[in-house]
């Protein structure tokens, strides 16, 4: 299988300035629900801030491929509105890896 169509985890590291951090949490807030709501292709976002610098966001998403996520995602309105608005609140652009699961049983040589 393509690994381009592979189910992806997509983690996503944003620096927020320190005075946009409420403002950029609201924003992060209203986008991810219309995603859940709106992408059937996205199974899950978590975000999760750094415990020594509070304004460093991890956002860890679930999609069922990389196509959707860099393709049909990224194009929707809501998406374009979104990283418009970010432009404002964020330190520096953010950087997005992709990432594919290893099974445990393909972890271990022996199986």
């Amino acid at each position: 299988m393509n690994s381009k169509l592979k189910p992806v985890t997509v983690v996503i590291n944003c620096v927020i300035r320190h005075d946009k951090l409420k403002i950029a949490k609201q924003e992060l807030y209203k986008v991810i629900g219309i995603v859940l709501l709106k992408e059937k292709a996205c199974k899950d976002i978590h975000v999760h801030e750094d415990p020594e610098n509070p304004n460093e966001l991890l956002i860890i998403e679930q999609w069922k491929n990389r196509e959707i996520f860099v393709g049909a995602h990224m194009r929707t309105q809501h998406m374009i509105d979104f990283l418009k608005l970010a432009e404002a609140f964020l330190e520096k652009e953010a950087t997005f890896t992709f990432w594919n699961e290893i099974p445990l049983d393909k972890l271990n040589p022996v199986i």
